[in-house]
């Protein structure tokens, strides 16, 4: 799936977990919002400074991160306006860069989409590098709700956090979910606009 800058997508919500404000990114034309009105537990953090970035394709949202230090299960509450009996696709995105200076060099959660089970988040210290997860969800209800579910191996956290209404997609009449195999562009034309 590719989120581009000069598109307007019906149904975007893209949270960059752990800011103070909501912002367009410069770098990507992309409009964050924090995410106090998705999740009332845990608390904002940055990255170190010495491994803050501004990326081609996610600006400057990899540099905050909201952790859950206390709490089994912390959950964000998504409410697309489209509502129930449709397909979604949700990405979430995961930076620990060294915000608690303790150099942690593994740290291990796992990740819901609702009660069911969707990714073990495993963080490697890699200082200048992130990883996403994703999937296609079809929500049988009107709320979607992704959790973080702390397994004893470190605090879980979340870096950001997108959700995309698929109006119009191959995958329009399934139900459950999906998760990404393999993502190609087959054919496309790149053009030298930030691509997502």
């Amino acid at each position: 799936m590719v989120f581009s800058s000069n598109q307007n997508f019906e149904g975007l919500i893209s949270i960059d977990c752990g800011t103070d404000e909501d912002y367009t990114d410069r770098e990507t034309g992309i409009s964050y919002k924090t995410d106090k009105d998705f999740i009332s537990t845990g608390k904002n953090e940055v990255v170190a400074p010495e491994y803050n970035l501004t990326t081609l394709y996610y600006g400057k949202m990899v540099n905050s991160l909201r952790i859950f230090p206390e709490g089994e299960r912390n959950c964000y509450t998504l409410k697309p306006i489209q509502g129930k009996n449709q397909n979604y696709y949700v990405r979430a995105f995961f930076r620990y860069g060294n915000y608690d200076s303790k150099n942690q060099s593994q740290i291990k959660f796992d990740l819901y989409i609702g009660v069911n089970y969707w990714a073990t988040v495993e963080e490697t210290f890699q200082n200048k590098y992130w990883i996403n997860y994703d999937i296609i969800h079809y929500s049988v209800t009107d709320t979607i709700y992704v959790c973080l579910v702390n397994t004893g191996f470190g605090v879980p956290f979340i870096s950001g956090l997108d959700l995309l209404f698929m109006n119009d997609s191959s995958y329009r009449s399934m139900n459950g979910s999906l998760l990404r195999r393999v993502q190609a562009d087959l054919g496309g034309e790149v053009s030298l606009g930030t691509i997502r």
